[in-house]
């Protein structure tokens, strides 16, 4: 993937993208944050998937509508590669969605976009994901170690965006929901604990529960984690 453009390349183009932790606004940064991934590493689109103010999987941006449509499946559903890398908090990828026994639905549902090999990478704040940066080639891809360290630097220029947002208190409302799922991010975690330890689930299992109950009674998905911690509610 890096072989499309050297290391100094590389290096000044993503010194000029940290200059965008100070842009007046931040949905904007990330949109030519996003933007810059095709350019700088030869894939076919990219994309943002996050933890809103909910708690709640959503789609953030992405370069352009089929990487919008990726996001948007997996916010729908609560599975696929960048969930994966949120709540799990590692980097995922799939040589190619089509036939991916991890997540068929999705791989159904991208087909006629024609996205194939996808890799996520963890943003994080304070030491843990807070979002998934995602890019995707419209071939099976086998991605190693280089590319996984080249996106890698790309969503480190992500984390000062937010992380700055997050310093200067701005107002904005992207800000204001991630300060909030900062905040919860432990009571959430810890409910998804309790949930694999009683239903012997995995994370992702564990936290679409909530997720649902969350959905279904309108309510943020630290309210209903509370309630599991405290046995007001036994799911």
């Amino acid at each position: 993937m890096t072989g499309r453009i050297s290391s100094d390349v590389l290096a000044k183009e993503l010194h000029h993208l940290d200059r965008l932790e100070q842009a007046p606004d931040v949905v904007e940064a990330l949109e030519r944050v996003v933007a810059s991934a095709r350019s700088l590493f030869g894939v076919d689109g990219a994309g943002i998937l996050w933890l809103d103010g909910n708690g709640d999987v959503r789609y953030l941006t992405a370069s352009d509508e089929r990487g919008k449509a990726l996001e948007l499946a997996q916010e729908e559903i609560g599975v696929g590669p960048c969930v994966d890398t949120l709540v799990r908090d590692v980097p995922v990828e799939s040589t190619d969605l089509l036939g991916d026994p991890r997540w068929p639905e999705i791989g159904d549902r991208v087909a006629p976009f024609g996205i194939h090999a996808v890799l996520g990478i963890p943003v994080r704040i304070g030491g843990a994901a807070v979002a998934a940066l995602n890019v995707f080639r419209d071939s099976e891809h086998d991605w190693d170690e280089s590319e996984t360290n080249a996106v890698r630097s790309l969503a480190a220029v992500i984390e000062a965006v937010l992380a700055n947002g997050l310093l200067l208190r701005r107002r904005e409302q992207v800000i204001e929901q991630l300060q909030y799922a900062l905040d919860h991010r432990v009571v959430v975690e810890r409910a998804i604990g309790v949930l694999m330890g009683r239903h012997d689930l995995d994370p992702v299992d564990a936290f679409n529960r909530l997720r649902e109950v969350a959905r279904r009674e309108r309510r943020k998905a630290a309210e209903v984690a509370e309630d599991v911690l405290s046995g007001r509610l036994r799911l």
